[in-house]
């Protein structure tokens, strides 16, 4: 799937907007990925607060709405 191998994108902007769309998508295919990206994603894209943010959110509506 395109959101996923977004994930795995070199530039962090493709990086974001898989993680929200994935986010936005409730599938438990997307919950391994989405936790796989955050485990290795580079401490300094995880302190700009706005991309941690949506990386969070992303990883919670997955959890709320897949279970």
């Amino acid at each position: 799937m395109r959101a996923l191998r977004g994930l795995e994108d070199d530039r962090a902007s493709v990086r974001l907007r898989a993680a929200l769309a994935v986010g936005s998508t409730p599938d438990p295919r997307f919950v391994g990925a989405l936790v796989e990206r955050c485990a290795v994603e580079p401490e300094s894209l995880l302190h700009d607060e706005d991309r941690a943010v949506a990386l969070t959110a992303a990883y919670v509506l997955q959890l709320r709405d897949v279970g």
